[in-house]
């Protein structure tokens, strides 16, 4: 239903709980999903449309029972989404 670059998790991933450690996530099973996302456009669109919150297409889709591969990511396909992404990638251009 959908594809999603991304990339391996380098670092150590811990689960908190009021400023507590309480688990270190296996990262071996962990991925940084990037964007561009691709999704088949009747999916995208119900998921899109339904009453569901996530933090990408892809949750939305996922929440809706779509099934989403992940493709080979790349380190400079940074999303944009703080003043701090845009100077980094300002200095690309």
């Amino acid at each position: 239903d959908g594809a999603v670059p991304a990339l391996a998790v380098a670092d150590t991933v811990k689960r908190v709980r009021g400023g507590s450690v309480v688990e270190t996530l296996d990262r071996s099973e962990l991925v940084l999903a990037q964007t561009p996302q691709a999704f088949v456009t009747s999916v995208l669109r119900e998921a899109v449309s339904a009453d569901v919150e996530g933090s990408d297409c892809a949750s939305l889709v996922e929440a809706r029972g779509g099934r989403i591969r992940i493709v080979p990511g790349d380190r400079r396909l940074l999303k944009v989404t703080s003043a701090e992404d845009l100077a980094l990638v300002s200095t690309w251009l």
